[in-house]
C-alpha cells in the first residue's frame, strides 16, 4: 500500500478511534441531517464537545454542514466513509496475503529480528 494511502488510513482510524466520534458517525448514518443540539441530547454529552468532534470529523471530510435558519445541520459524507472503509479492506487484504506462515524460523529464532519488512509496520 502506498505511503500516502497508509497515512490517510491511519488518520481515519485515529479519528474514529474516539468512541464519541464513532457514536456521532453512527447517528449521522441514521439521519439525513441533524443539529449539534440534537446530537448532544442523543449522546448525553455537551454541545461544546459535540462541536469539537464535528470539527475534527469535518477536517477529515467525513461530515458536511449546512446552515438552515438559525441552526447548522450536519450530515455524513457517505462517499468519503465508503472510500475510507474500502481503503481499510484493501489494507486488510494486503496484510492477509503477505502474512507469514510461521513466527519462528528453523532453530527457534524469531523471524522479525532478521526480516527488514517487519520493521516497516512498527513506525
Amino acid at each position: 500500500m502506498e505511503e500516502d494511502r497508509l497515512s490517510s488510513l491511519a488518520e481515519f482510524l485515529n479519528i474514529l478511534g474516539v468512541e464519541s466520534r464513532l457514536r456521532i458517525v453512527k447517528l449521522l448514518m441514521e439521519y439525513d441531517s441533524i443539529c449539534v443540539n440534537g446530537l448532544a441530547k442523543r449522546l448525553g454529552i455537551s454541545q461544546s464537545a459535540v462541536s469539537q468532534h464535528l470539527r475534527i470529523l469535518s477536517l477529515m471530510g467525513l461530515v458536511a454542514s449546512e446552515r438552515i435558519g438559525y441552526f447548522t445541520h450536519y450530515s455524513l459524507d457517505c462517499g468519503k466513509l465508503a472510500h475510507m472503509t474500502d481503503l481499510f479492506q484493501e489494507f486488510c487484504s494486503e496484510i492477509g496475503s503477505e502474512k507469514r506462515s510461521r513466527c519462528l524460523q528453523e532453530g527457534g529464532e524469531k523471524c522479525a529480528e532478521e526480516e527488514t519488512g517487519a520493521q516497516g509496520l512498527t513506525g
